[in-house]
């Protein structure tokens, strides 16, 4: 998995094994599996299935991640709230897009400035509604 996502012991649970590359050096715990992104030329190589977050979009990390993650014929998906739904991404070697429809965006917006934090469907009483598209 490229990035921490909360949460991460539901995977652990369907995974043999299971290993997560952070770009932030304070998630970074290699005793829970946690490493530093650039583990990930040796990392990927080895992998059957690739989450990465969308948020490597942002910091310009995707080109690399889905490069290496083609070399190793791994299954890819792509998610979080910032996830492009567009099916432009399977030609980009992604196989499952999994985000996010925002349904209220009033009510959402003002719960992002008061602090939500994360994406929480408990939190979040239907302003978003949760999008898995296949390729």
């Amino acid at each position: 998995m490229i990035g921490k996502f909360p949460r991460l012991e539901k995977f652990k649970e369907v995974a043999k094994e299971f290993i997560v590359l952070e770009l932030n050096p304070f998630l970074i715990d290699p005793s829970q599996g946690i490493l530093p992104s650039t583990a990930a030329e040796t990392v990927i190589e080895d992998s059957q299935v690739v989450i990465i977050t969308a948020t490597t979009i942002i910091n310009k990390s995707i080109d690399r991640l889905l490069e290496l993650s083609k070399r190793a014929n791994a299954y890819v998906i792509l998610l979080g709230p910032s996830t492009p739904m567009l099916d432009l991404m399977f030609d980009f070697g992604v196989d499952v897009l999994a985000g996010v429809k925002v349904n209220k965006p009033y009510s959402f917006i003002k719960k992002i400035s008061q602090g939500c934090g994360m994406v929480d469907p408990s939190k979040l009483e239907g302003d978003v509604s949760f999008i898995v598209r296949t390729r």
